[in-house]
């Protein structure tokens, strides 16, 4: 019987590990203390299969099963299953449409700017603010372990001064196309590059141009940086030429698209994280 491992399910696995928390999910199950709920092989593929956005009927024909058993399976064992976990009232009614909603909003959900983190290298060589920028109590970098990230060792964290006028230094390959993504303390997130910061999709090196203006930061914190290098022009709906006039705020949806472009051209694509700390 096929499940979510399957080599012919590998697309789907694809979209679950991009969007979905599922082993946490999976092993919160196992865990589950006051009543034995762990999902065996087959719930697992159905659940998955449910997150993926596919009704029974579909799930059916990609198991070789029936469309009633794959209901049946959902309606007696994953869904009670499923209200119990969650400490829902066992009376409500639950669609099996409705499940993926549910589970994001009990924190099983991956949200496209943690998936773009984790593809990416954490690297200190990827951005740093000049020299002259630098807070005086800073001697260039400061060490730290950073344990949460699967990368060892020690990493190299730039500090700023808070409202302090700072350029940023990129290093990435000169013949490809550079996205720059900001993240920063009121957890907003905007487009740098391209974008009046930097106009030019190929070939960017500094923050601001020349001829366009200074970033400071207002907040004390950390400022989170993504850069995603590709050979190829990212064909996004919300990237244009019209964009250059200013920096783009990004909502949801459309770091959703990127994420999407880039699990489709990964080959082709590679990611850098950094931060910076406004002190």
């Amino acid at each position: 019987m096929l499940d979510i491992h399957s080599p012919e399910l590998k697309d789907y696995k694809k979209v679950l590990d991009r969007e979905w928390y599922v082993e946490k999910l999976y092993a919160d199950f196992s865990e589950f203390s006051e009543a034995s709920i762990a999902l065996n092989t087959a719930q697992k593929s159905v659940l998955a299969l449910i997150l993926c956005d596919l009704a029974p009927k579909d799930i059916a024909e990609i198991l070789g099963k029936q469309a009633n058993a794959i209901r049946n399976q959902l309606a007696s064992t994953i869904v009670p299953k499923l209200m119990m976990l969650l400490n829902l009232d066992p009376d409500e009614s639950l669609h099996y449409s409705d499940i993926p909603k549910l589970l994001a909003k009990h924190g099983y959900a991956i949200s496209s700017w943690s998936w773009l983190q984790a593809q990416a290298e954490l690297t200190y060589e990827l951005i740093k603010p000049s020299k002259n920028s630098l807070s005086s109590d800073s001697s260039d970098f400061r060490d730290i372990s950073d344990a949460s990230h699967p990368t060892e060792g020690k990493y190299h964290i730039p500090e700023v001064a808070e409202q302090q006028i700072v350029s940023l230094e990129f290093k990435f390959p000169i013949d490809h196309n550079l996205i720059v993504l900001n993240k920063g303390t009121s957890q907003a997130t905007y487009c740098l590059v391209p974008s009046l910061y930097a106009p030019q999709v190929v070939g960017v090196s500094q923050l601001p141009m020349p001829e366009h203006g200074a970033i400071k930061f207002s907040s004390i914190g950390q400022e989170q940086f993504l850069a995603i290098v590709s050979t190829k022009r990212l064909e996004l709906t919300w990237l244009d030429d019209t964009n250059s006039k200013g920096v783009r705020k990004l909502e949801e949806i459309h770091l959703d698209e990127l994420a999407e472009l880039i699990a489709e051209h990964e080959d082709d694509v590679q990611l850098y994280y950094s931060n910076l700390n406004v002190v």
